[in-house]
């Protein structure tokens, strides 16, 4: 089967999505990784093709919006915004290169960043993946990621639990614009609503994620997690 992994990000967040698609390439799959052409040479020299795509993430990490990015904290509002600003400013062309890498592809695999991917794969009809680094779905112990603890607070399980919809329908706001213009340019597919947010979308989705159920327990109701 021919796979196209999807992912952006940097050298930390390209590795574990390097080592999956060396697995699926060891189990007699034909896989590329399409990333930043930043890393070709990394990525060629360990044995796996490589499409390149836009951003150099050491280039955006060094700018303006990437300095406050890094130093936001715990602060979710400007981690949005810088997010949202920087991500516009490839956008038109990672969309354009993932549309290019996927041509011919039998099965798609994504991280968050790229969910667009989800778009491509419903346009060719092939089956699709998602690996995610970090918990994405609603839990009652711990926030998501970019949101702040409330340890001790008395309403801190429902906190918890809004944190993961209200974040990723934040992200979806932002870039929700672009995306459907894509949609309706390039792949010819109707626009999407304002609630109906990538992950939302993805209900039915197997998604592999990359921590032992030890750290982080298989989210309830969810049997297609991995």
């Amino acid at each position: 089967m021919r796979i196209t992994i999807l992912t952006v990000g940097t050298w930390g967040d390209i590795v574990p999505l390097m080592a999956l698609g060396l697995g699926l390439q060891k189990a007699g799959h034909q896989v590329q990784l399409a990333t930043h052409g930043f890393f070709n040479s990394q990525i060629v020299s360990r044995g796996l093709a490589h499409y390149p795509m836009a951003g150099n993430p050491q280039e955006i990490n060094r700018s303006e919006f990437g300095q406050v990015l890094l130093g936001s904290g715990e602060n979710p509002l400007t981690f949005i915004r810088q997010y949202g600003q920087i991500a516009q400013q490839l956008l038109q062309q990672l969309l354009a290169d993932s549309w290019e890498a996927c041509q011919g592809t039998e099965a798609i695999v994504v991280v968050p960043f790229t969910f667009w991917g989800y778009d491509i794969a419903e346009k060719l009809g092939v089956p699709f993946y998602l690996a995610a680094l970090l918990p994405l779905h609603a839990c009652r112990d711990f926030p998501i990621p970019t949101m702040p603890a409330m340890g001790g607070w008395p309403w801190e399980s429902l906190y918890n639990q809004l944190s993961y919809p209200l974040i990723r329908l934040s992200f979806w706001q932002l870039l929700r614009g672009p995306i459907n213009q894509w949609r309706q340019s390039t792949l010819n597919l109707p626009p999407l609503s304002p609630c109906q947010e990538p992950l939302t979308r993805m209900e039915r989705v197997p998604f592999l994620y990359a921590y032992s159920r030890a750290i982080v327990p298989r989210p309830i109701g969810r049997h297609n997690c991995t």
